[in-house]
C-alpha cells in the first residue's frame, strides 16, 4: 500500500494491547486509519521518527509556496 505524505493527517505511536505487538497508527484525509504492528518497541520507535519527520518535510513543502506568493 503507498499513502503519499500529502495525505497524512496524524502519524502517533499506540500503547501495546499486551505484551506482542507496538503499533503505529496514520490518519488519512479519507479518515481512514492504518495500523502498523511491530514485533520490538525499538523498531515501532525507529519507524515512527522516519515517518514523522518525512510527514514534517512534507508538510513544509506544502506551506512554503503559500509564503512565497504572499
Amino acid at each position: 500500500m503507498i499513502i503519499p505524505f500529502q495525505d497524512v493527517i496524524r502519524i502517533q505511536k499506540l500503547r501495546s494491547r499486551g505484551y506482542i505487538f507496538h503499533s503505529l497508527s496514520i490518519l488519512t484525509q479519507t479518515k481512514k486509519e492504518i495500523y502498523l504492528e511491530f514485533s520490538s518497541i525499538t523498531r515501532r520507535n525507529s519507524c515512527f521518527a522516519k515517518l514523522f519527520l518525512q510527514h514534517k518535510r512534507a508538510l513544509e513543502s506544502q506551506t512554503e509556496p503559500d509564503k512565497a506568493e504572499k
